[in-house]
């Protein structure tokens, strides 16, 4: 559900399944409180994972006005295959340096009794007892939605800019929300119910993980509040035209990694000062192509408790690096044709 949610450009979706895998995964961890391989390897994919559909973005760029919003679904897609191809070979590796068996000197894995393993969460009281009514209502709001959509085409003037355009930044999300809706009644789940213990659960970890998320955030400001980054930006822009990355761009390379909210602020403000520039169709591309890294290591660790992350963060580092470079030079490939 994580990987799927990256897929389609929902990173704030993806972060609450991120958190549960990695629950998950610590369930399995011989020594609490160090990563073990599987949770870097993991944090490596989170930080590629591979963009089938930036809708995000695509948004942006249909409100923006752009002439082809879901123009960067192919340089994305392009950007995160290779992104995530360094991200997984990366971890693997230094995972070569940092073996399992090392992990386990004083903790032998084998020695994990079945008392310590925690049992398995049950959710029989969200399933609705046997009412064969309500699966007819499962088909409703699917009928709705596709008369609608079918309405839309048959008064659209031209259907191929339609469905490139408007269908992919307008029409998937409610899709996707009412398939999921839809399915879980046709499997007689008690939707809301579930949806609002999910909510108390995640709670929970919130509080959790504010200790290592302040940590993060305080660092990021004294960053960017220091001057740092202006410095690194002159540094390294008379460098950038190399790589085919724009000067205005840069801002946007650098904070993407310390922060999401910042990156997408800065990559909207260029779209919506020139939608169709080269500057805008490499922010826009960047932006699905690389993750807030330091943001999900803190988030995603500190909701295990996990403070020694050993070669987590060079792994995720290498890929973003990867996402951005990949991402400039497929751009002025892109933009050339």
């Amino acid at each position: 559900l994580n990987i799927s949610a990256n897929m389609l450009g929902l990173g704030n979706a993806a972060t609450p399944f991120g958190i549960k895998a990695m629950t998950e995964l610590n369930k399995l961890n011989p020594i609490p409180g160090q990563a073990t391989n599987a949770m870097c390897l993991f944090l490596a994919i989170n930080t590629s994972s591979v963009t089938l559909l930036p809708l995000g973005v695509i948004g942006v760029r249909a409100a923006a006005g752009a002439a082809d919003p879901a123009g960067i679904f192919l340089p994305t897609l392009i950007a995160t295959i290779l992104s995530t191809i360094v991200g997984i070979t990366a971890a693997k590796l230094l995972a070569k340096g940092h073996v399992e068996s090392e992990l386990s000197k004083e903790h032998n894995i084998a020695e994990l009794s079945e008392e310590s393993t925690p049992e398995e969460e049950s959710y029989d009281h969200l399933l609705i007892t046997k009412q064969p009514r309500h699966l007819y209502l499962a088909w409703l709001a699917p009928i709705l939605l596709v008369a609608a959509f079918v309405w839309r085409v048959m008064h659209e003037a031209n259907t191929m800019e339609f469905l490139s355009g408007e269908l992919l930044s307008f029409w998937l999300m409610p899709t996707l929300i009412v398939a999921m809706i839809s399915y879980g009644v046709a499997r007689g789940v008690k939707v809301y119910e579930a949806v609002t213990e999910g909510a108390k659960q995640g709670f929970d970890v919130a509080v959790r993980i504010i200790p290592f998320l302040v940590a993060i955030l305080v660092a990021i400001a004294v960053f960017r509040a220091s001057g740092a980054m202006e410095v690194l930006i002159s540094l390294l822009n008379p460098y950038s035209s190399l790589i085919g990355l724009p000067a205005d761009v840069i801002p946007m390379a650098l904070v993407r990694p310390l922060s999401g909210s910042g990156g997408f602020a800065i990559m909207s403000d260029l779209v919506q000062q020139a939608p169709d520039s080269y500057s805008a169709f490499v922010a826009s591309t960047m932006m699905g192509s690389t993750e807030t890294t330091f943001y999900v290591l803190a988030v995603y660790f500190g909701a295990v408790s996990v403070t020694k992350i050993r070669y987590a963060l060079v792994a995720a580092i290498l890929a973003d690096l990867a996402g951005i470079l990949s991402a400039s030079l497929i751009c002025r490939a892109f933009w050339s044709a």
